[in-house]
């Protein structure tokens, strides 16, 4: 591609020159590659620093003419097998033992820096949380009453845990599928039919939905 611009000497200015008034960039016809998950394509894909090994103290990166590829976006680095760091990500101090893992990548901090390796990735079933309904039978001692209508949580939340070479050793992460209760109405008040005739009153709580969060007063031995 060449482009071509006008030069107006004036008596204060530089002469004008040759080279000045045209300006040539080779085109690349080659469609723009796919980028793999959370990189963006960029014309300048080996702009320094790009890796995380970059910002080591006394590690040098060596500028590379600009290339078409795909690059971390905006402010973030990559770890060796593609695993990026955020901004937040490379200013936070992590313990020797740390353990990260993305996109199939086991990355264990030692030595003050990042060794990683390529794991053995299976599909993690998703996370699914649904709210539903059935009928029950309510039995309290002999009193009882049938077909009413229950609100529960039921499904599959992602938990994990890492092994650290220093305290706490074991750090776990835990979702449980769990409730909100109705704001309006968190209770209703049911009435059970007993044999000698009286109604025996008690509390069904009212769920409103359900969402996967972090479990509480779990205790792991």
């Amino acid at each position: 591609m060449v482009r071509h611009r006008s030069c107006v000497e004036r008596p204060e200015g530089a002469p004008c020159q040759a080279l000045d008034t045209q300006q040539w960039q080779e085109c690349n016809l080659q469609a723009c590659p796919e980028c793999p998950p959370r990189q963006v394509l960029s014309t300048c894909a080996t702009l320094c620093p790009s890796l995380c090994s970059h910002l080591q103290p006394g590690t040098i990166c060596v500028q590379e003419p600009c290339q078409l590829g795909c690059s971390c976006p905006g402010g973030q680095r990559s770890l060796p097998w593609g695993l990026i760091l955020s901004l937040e990500e490379q200013a936070r101090e992590v313990p020797p033992g740390t353990v990260l893992t993305w996109n199939c990548t086991h990355c264990t901090c030692q030595g003050g820096a990042f060794i990683c390796s390529l794991i053995d990735c299976q599909e993690e079933e998703p996370a699914s949380c649904r709210y539903l309904t059935e009928l029950r039978n309510l039995t309290k001692g002999p009193c009882h009453l049938d077909q009413v209508e229950v609100s529960y949580c039921s499904g599959y939340c992602r938990s994990s845990t890492n092994v650290m070479t220093e305290e706490p050793y074991l750090q776990s992460q835990c979702d449980c599928c769990s409730y909100h209760l109705d704001p309006d109405s968190p209770v209703r008040i049911l009435h059970l039919h007993c044999p000698d005739g009286h109604t025996e009153p008690v509390v069904l709580p009212m769920i409103h939905s359900c969402q996967c969060s972090a479990c509480q007063g779990i205790i792991i031995l």
